[in-house]
């Protein structure tokens, strides 16, 4: 087959790809804060359903992020800092 994905085979293929899916989606859950854990748990969310979530979650703000820095720095006062290293 071409393409990315290759069809599994066998059934126990099936059952380890399905163990390591769920291993890494409790290591997501176990690692993130208790707040985005209640923002993406859902029930029978796969792996990759849960890292998108959290992938949109933090690329979604980065365009806001990126105008709120730059307005910030645009709008710094030298004289508010006494010395260049601070």
């Amino acid at each position: 087959m071409q393409g990315k994905e290759k069809l599994l085979q066998t059934e126990e293929e099936k059952k380890l790809w399905s163990n390591l899916g769920v291993m890494v989606l409790q290591w997501i859950y176990a690692t993130i804060s208790h707040d985005l854990l209640h923002t993406i748990l859902e029930s029978d969310t796969t792996t990759m359903e849960a890292w998108n979530i959290l992938c949109d979650i933090f690329q979604d703000n980065k365009h806001s992020r990126v105008v709120t820095f730059e307005y910030d720095f645009t709008h710094v006062d030298m004289k508010d800092f006494p010395n260049v290293s601070a």
